[in-house]
């Protein structure tokens, strides 16, 4: 009986420890298959992040080399044109006065302009010190100064003076800028380093496409309304500074997001991945004693 028993349990040890082989062999399979799938979504992930980054960088040197630039829709309130106000009140004010806008052919003589800045001085109210658009628009006298052009007052660009004392022009004027009187307002502001000569007012000599009629100065002195040109140009500059703002911030969105793809390609990278898989010991069913399997069964 005592044979027959061992030899039953030996039977019964190597049928369990062949089961426990192709468990074994069935749990690494089942690893090994997960392990490939998780490469593969790596694989997938890496693919996609690089696709990202590749069009990312492609927007950044588009938006640095200024090839893409974000413009806002101008509405129709701002598409009016200065040179359609010749019937306004200020173009029936400068035919009163035997004006023309380019400034030939008008009544006025050095002497009256002498005049006209004199008067202005002993008043304190030369050179202007507020309200220039609207008082170059409205009142007559200054109108005469605006349109005069002559040797004497040839209402050339000069440079803003800087002034260490609360005196003259300038008050307090340290750097020699001061803010456009044409193309600022309320909000939106941009300094200059130059004024006209004659009507010592702050005017911006930038150019436009190089356009020499698109600087305020020339604007200045050959539209007639100052105030509707001051809304205009104002309106233009917030939305240029809008747009650039906007592309800026775009820039560096886009920055970011290229450096969160990078550090997330760099995580997902498989070659950085170090993936550790413990098995249970494979044991050969060749090499088990029947005695020791059956001690560790504990059959007698």
């Amino acid at each position: 009986a005592a044979p027959a028993g061992k030899a039953a349990a030996a039977a019964a040890a190597v049928e369990l420890e062949s089961f426990t082989v192709e468990e074994n062999l069935k749990r690494l399979q089942n690893q090994q298959h997960d392990h490939h799938q998780l490469i593969m979504n790596m694989q997938s992930t890496i693919d996609n992040l690089s696709a990202k980054q590749i069009e990312l960088e492609a927007e950044i040197r588009n938006l640095k080399d200024g090839r893409w630039v974000v413009r806002a829709e101008p509405k129709s309130s701002r598409k009016r044109d200065a040179s359609a106000l010749s019937n306004t009140s200020a173009g029936a004010m400068l035919s009163s006065i035997g004006i023309h806008p380019s400034g030939i052919g008008g009544t006025t003589e050095d002497e009256e302009i002498d005049d006209i800045i004199q008067n202005r001085k002993m008043k304190k109210t030369w050179p202007l010190k507020r309200k220039y658009c609207t008082s170059f628009t409205n009142e007559v006298d200054l109108v005469k100064v605006r349109f005069h052009r002559s040797d004497r007052h040839t209402h050339k660009s000069i440079r803003i003076p800087k002034v260490e004392k609360s005196e003259g022009y300038g008050l307090g004027n340290k750097e020699g800028r001061l803010i456009c009187r044409l193309c600022s307002g309320k909000t939106i502001n941009r300094n200059t380093s130059w004024m006209c000569g004659t009507c010592c007012v702050p005017l911006c000599v930038d150019i436009v496409n190089g356009d020499p009629e698109s600087s305020c100065h020339h604007r200045w002195h050959a539209c007639q309304d100052l105030v509707t040109v001051n809304q205009m140009l104002n309106t233009a500059l917030r939305e240029r500074r809008e747009s650039k703002k906007r592309s800026r911030d775009a820039v560096n969105d886009a920055e970011r997001s290229a450096e969160m793809v990078r550090q997330a390609a760099a995580l997902a990278n498989p070659d950085a991945l170090e993936v550790k898989v413990e098995l249970d010991p494979v044991v050969d069913p060749q090499q088990v004693h029947p005695t020791a399997i059956a001690e560790d069964l504990q059959i007698v």
